[in-house]
């Protein structure tokens, strides 16, 4: 029997994805009420620059993760910067949210997509398995699958969001947010926990599908 190449990639144990894309937001969460907005948002993005620094150090190349992290924050601090309205800060939440969403969809244009790089530089495995693994046709096809379900996921959380800072009261959005933030990042972790076991039946059923 053909071995299923989906047996040897654990998408879903990696935390470090979900560490690095919300820990920002959790630490300005935090101290923002004892701090102004502007060093709440630089204080917050410093974990991420120490992150990626490491692994330039370290592994000779870009952290892709830190980058798209570092990229919204740099966005958000310009917002803060040039507006006073609360509620146009209130968007700066979401920031993030959109550029990895933005950055799952726009990685399909590019040999590897931006969920196989993440898994590149979470995994631990040497470049041969990895390049080993990544010429499996039905790993490409998997990843690139979940990174339009990821984006189009992040994207909905997001203009959710938006839509209510500017619709309920920003006492409520603090407890309403955090659900909708959780809430959407369980659903597609359960998502892709159903989406491999799916395409791994379907795999040793007709290796050729």
């Amino acid at each position: 029997m053909k071995r299923n190449p989906l047996d040897q990639i654990e998408f879903t144990s990696k935390a470090d994805f979900i560490d690095q894309l919300y820990s920002p937001l959790v630490l300005y969460t935090i101290l923002e009420p004892k701090t102004s907005v502007l060093i709440a948002l630089i204080i917050s993005g410093i974990p991420s620059v120490l992150d990626g620094l490491y692994y330039i150090i370290v592994n000779r190349k870009i952290d892709a993760i830190a980058f798209i992290v570092i990229l919204s924050i740099l966005f958000s601090v310009g917002v803060v910067i040039i507006s006073s309205d609360p509620k146009l800060i209130l968007v700066k939440d979401s920031i993030t949210t959109l550029f990895f969403a933005t950055g799952f969809w726009s990685s399909l244009l590019f040999e590897e997509n931006l969920l196989w790089r993440f898994y590149r530089q979470l995994s631990g495995k040497s470049n041969e398995e990895l390049d080993d693994l990544w010429s499996h046709e039905l790993i490409k096809s998997v990843t690139r699958f979940m990174c339009i379900v990821w984006g189009t996921g992040l994207v909905c959380e997001a203009f959710t969001r938006i839509y209510l800072i500017y619709h309920i009261d920003t006492v409520v959005l603090g407890y309403i947010s955090l659900i909708l933030l959780f809430g959407t990042l369980f659903s597609l972790t359960c998502w892709n926990y159903w989406y491999v076991g799916y395409r791994s039946k379907l795999y040793l059923a007709d290796p050729d599908l």
